[in-house]
């Protein structure tokens, strides 16, 4: 799965989903668009979904998170 946010970095036309691609320890246990704070090791390897090498976050723990005030992230 791919965790991240909605993020605008510079204007309304630049709104773009920001995430890694996840190995996950078993079957997700949360609902597309929940909050959740995950804990894992980062590895730049190969994988598919990158077309050649890329990060790969490795999942250590899911729990769930408090709501997020915004749906998305600015900066």
């Amino acid at each position: 799965f791919n965790f991240g946010r909605f993020a605008m970095p510079c204007c309304e036309d630049d709104i773009a989903f920001m995430g890694l691609y996840c190995k996950n320890i078993g079957k997700p246990r949360f609902q597309n668009k929940d909050s959740i704070e995950i804990l894992g090791e980062i590895r730049w390897e190969p994988a598919e979904v990158y077309e050649g090498d890329g990060p790969i976050f490795y999942v250590k723990s899911i729990v769930k998170a408090e709501e997020q005030q915004e749906d998305m992230v600015a900066f």
